[in-house]
């Protein structure tokens, strides 16, 4: 999936499958340039008032943003325990309800 390239009503609806579940899991999301595989599946979990970004534990990343670097590597973020292990990328504060 072309994250970037996503019409509006799609987005809408993985938010609004996001705001209902908890959960959200993008499959085949294609990855920018420096990264190996080129394409990965995109795990958001709400956690604690934020959402949680996980990836697939065996992507790499050669290209140049020390940010990738740091979420890439196995000693700053180990893989999770599992059949299909993961990594944590990121943690951003969860969006205010509209409802609100």
């Amino acid at each position: 999936m072309d994250i970037a390239g996503t019409d509006i009503a799609t987005k809408n609806a993985l938010a609004a499958q996001y705001a209902g579940q908890g959960v959200l899991v993008i499959q085949d999301v294609a990855l920018p340039a420096g990264f190996e595989p080129s394409a990965t599946d995109v795990v958001f979990l709400a956690v604690d008032g934020a959402c949680e970004i996980y990836i697939d534990a065996r992507i790499t990343y050669t290209g140049p943003a020390p940010f990738w670097h740091d979420r890439c590597g196995e000693a700053s973020h180990p893989a999770t325990p599992g059949s299909s292990p993961s990594r944590w990328t990121s943690s951003v504060p969860s969006a205010p309800s509209r409802n609100s």
